[in-house]
């Protein structure tokens, strides 16, 4: 369980291992950053839309960082409007002259009268409040949202009736080797914040009134061949805004006891649960009442999830 503290006057939890202004600024100064395992988490995220029958008209894409996930949800659903949620004005500008339409490819269209899907991406650091989605997809920046449960109020009010919530999100084993070695080096300060648990994000679907939330878990370890490799990595990708983290440097002796460490190990893999969820939008008020006094929630296997998946069906 992660440490939360329920306020007063909202039924909202405020995580207390996030400073959020660190947050803030994490997400300003790597707002176009994809790492590897940021990719390829990304992509097992979209395998599971083949598990949905829902045809979106309109799909949100949160942070969309460097924006493939928003071209390949577009390739996928080539009918569909599609807001990219940046996190930056800069990060807007950039991704729209990088993915610009040129007049070549305006003729090809022309031409064999199909439309890019870029132009169906609408690129934006805001989100209009009053606008519905069927599908609305978030690669990771759940896992350290300071306050998840008023977020996915948040986008549980954007979608539409029967509109589907689509996210990942690390787990609490993610990195659990790279803490121990922390620990051994001398570090008394946590080096990240408390991944939330798989079950607590269901709970979470439940409050924010969402329909049956279903959550399950898979597993990813990456080798790298070194410290460096892996410390870009992190800094790209999870970054260390833990409310008690070390203010100041680290200082050279404990961060070279911190490399032994991690040398010592050969090769240098790292570990990641990686947490898949979704959930529907309740198409009567009838249906959120029920949920808000039953909550119950599914948590099924992998396996189960991925035979679902068309690749995996057996063809007579």
């Amino acid at each position: 369980m992660f440490n939360t503290k329920q306020a007063e006057s909202k039924s909202t939890y405020l995580r207390q291992d996030v400073d959020y202004i660190a947050w803030q600024r994490f997400n300003r100064i790597h707002a176009l950053s994809e790492p590897f395992i940021w990719q390829e988490v990304q992509s097992r995220l979209h395998d599971r839309l083949d598990m949905f029958t829902v045809i979106p008209q309109r799909i949100l894409n949160v942070t969309t960082r460097a924006g493939t996930g928003a071209i390949k949800l577009a390739k996928r659903y080539p009918k569909a409007h599609i807001l990219a949620q940046c996190m930056t004005t800069a990060a807007v500008n950039h991704l729209q002259v990088f993915y610009k339409i040129t007049r070549l490819q305006k003729l090809y269209n022309c031409f064999t009268r199909s439309k890019s899907p870029y132009t169906l991406i609408t690129w934006s650091d805001t989100v209009p409040k009053h606008t519905q989605y069927d599908l609305i997809v978030c690669n990771l920046s759940l896992t350290h949202t300071p306050n998840p449960v008023k977020q996915l109020r948040v986008w549980a009010d954007l979608l539409a009736p029967g509109g589907v919530l689509l996210f990942s999100a690390f787990g609490p084993d993610t990195g659990r080797s790279m803490r121990l070695a922390a620990q051994q080096a001398g570090w008394t300060t946590p080096i990240g914040t408390d991944f939330i648990d798989m079950h607590d994000y269901g709970d979470m679907m439940v409050q924010a009134g969402l329909s049956t939330p279903v959550t399950d878990v898979d597993r990813a370890k990456l080798t790298y061949t070194g410290v460096q490799s892996l410390r870009q990595d992190c800094i790209g990708l999870m970054g260390n805004f833990h409310s008690h983290r070390l203010m100041g440097l680290a200082g050279k002796a404990r961060f070279q006891r911190l490399k032994n460490i991690l040398n010592s190990e050969t090769p240098l893999v790292i570990e990641f649960e990686l947490i898949f969820g979704h959930a529907f939008k309740p198409i009567n008020r009838h249906l959120t009442n029920t949920l808000n006094t039953d909550k119950k929630i599914s948590h099924i296997s992998l396996n189960s999830v991925k035979d679902t998946l068309p690749s995996r069906r057996q063809t007579p």
